[in-house]
C-alpha cells in the first residue's frame, strides 16, 4: 500500500544522496535546512528507524517525485534481542518514546491531500492504534477494576458479566487468531516452496514440533506478556512526559555461546526491512546500515 512508516535498523538500504538531501539521521548536534523546516532546530530522536522514514516520505512528496520506500520480503537478517526483562523494558519504552516523537514531529502531514496514503491512512492509523491504543487499553483495565471495587462497596450490580465474558473472549480470541495465522502463513510458505533457498536454510520449519512451539507461544503471549509490554509502553510515555531523552542501551551478548554481555553502540531496529529506490524499480545505491555485528 506504499504506507511504510518504519524500517528495520538491522537491514535497510538507502539511496545515500536522497537521505543526505533530506537531512540525514536526526540528532541535536547536526543542523540541516530540511530538518529545521520539518521538526525544528537542535532536536533529536531515540528511534531514528521511524523518524527518518516519515521524513523521507515528507521530503519525497514535497520536493521529489520519482522515489519510493518499499518492503522487500526476501532478505533475511539476524539481530540480537534483549536477553533480560530489564533490557526488554528499556527497549520497548524507548520505542514508544520514539513513536511519540516521530508522530509529533510530522503531525503537519495529517489530513493533507499532497501526502496521500501517508497523511490520510498511515499516520492516522499509527496515532489511533499504536499511540492511543495502549492508553485506551489501560483505561479499560482501570475502569473495570473500579467497577468491580464499587460493586463490592455498594453491594449493587454494576457489571454485566455475560457481556464482560463475551467481550473478553472476543478480544483474546482475536489476538490469538492474528498470532496463529501469522505462524501458519509463515510455515505454509516454507512447506510449499514459496520461500527461496536462503530463507529455507535459515528458517527451515522442518519439524512439526517447531511450528507447534510457535503456536503455543502465539496463544500464551496474550496472558501476561502482552499486559507486561503494555505497562512498559505506558511507562515509556510517562518518561517522555518527564522529558527523558536517553536511549537506555541494553547489554549485548553476541551470537557465540560463550559471549559475555557487552555494552553496544547500536540498538535494535523497530520493524521490517525497507528501502528507498527510484521509481518502481528495486532500491538503488546502498546506504549505511545502522546495525553493528
Amino acid at each position: 500500500m506504499e504506507s511504510i512508516l518504519i524500517l528495520s535498523g538491522v537491514f535497510a538500504i538507502f539511496e545515500k544522496e536522497t537521505v543526505i538531501r533530506a537531512g540525514g539521521y536526526l540528532t541535536p548536534f547536526l543542523r540541516h535546512r530540511i530538518t529545521e523546516e520539518y521538526v525544528g532546530s537542535r532536536v533529536g530522536t531515540v528511534c531514528e528507524d521511524m523518524e527518518i522514514i516519515v521524513r523521507l516520505h515528507r521530503f519525497v512528496l514535497d520536493k521529489l517525485s520519482n522515489r519510493r520506500i518499499v518492503f522487500l520480503p526476501h532478505p533475511v537478517a539476524w539481530t540480537e534481542v534483549p536477553e533480560s526483562f530489564g533490557s526488554l523494558r528499556k527497549q520497548r519504552g524507548r520505542w514508544y518514546r520514539g513513536l511519540r516523537e516521530s508522530l509529533r514531529y510530522h503531525r503537519a502531514m495529517m489530513w493533507r491531500s499532497k501526502y496521500g496514503r501517508i497523511g490520510w491512512f498511515a499516520l492516522p492509523a499509527f496515532w489511533l492504534f499504536e499511540y492511543y491504543g495502549p492508553l485506551v487499553e489501560v483505561a479499560g483495565y482501570l475502569c473495570l477494576l473500579f467497577l468491580l471495587i464499587m460493586e463490592q462497596v455498594l453491594d449493587y450490580p454494576l457489571v454485566n458479566y455475560p457481556y464482560l465474558w463475551a467481550f473478553l473472549l472476543a478480544s483474546l480470541g482475536y489476538g490469538m487468531l492474528v498470532n496463529i495465522l501469522a505462524v501458519l502463513v509463515g510455515a505454509w510458505r516454507f512447506r510449499y516452496g514459496l520461500a527461496d533457498r536462503l530463507q529455507r536454510h535459515l528458517l527451515p520449519f522442518s519439524r512439526r514440533r517447531e511450528v507447534l512451539i510457535l503456536l503455543v507461544y502465539a496463544v500464551l503471549e496474550n496472558f501476561g506478556y502482552s499486559q507486561l509490554t503494555l505497562y512498559w509502553r505506558v511507562r515509556g510515555l510517562w518518561d517522555a512526559w518527564r522529558g527523558k531523552t536517553g536511549w537506555e542501551k541494553f547489554a549485548r551478548v553476541g551470537f557465540r555461546p560463550d559471549a559475555t554481555p557487552a555494552r553496544s553502540h547500536s540498538t535494535a531496529g523497530c520493524a521490517a526491512p525497507a528501502g528507498l529506490g527510484r521509481g518502481r524499480g528495486p532500491p538503488a545505491a546502498p546506504g549505511e546500515d545502522r546495525a553493528q555485528p
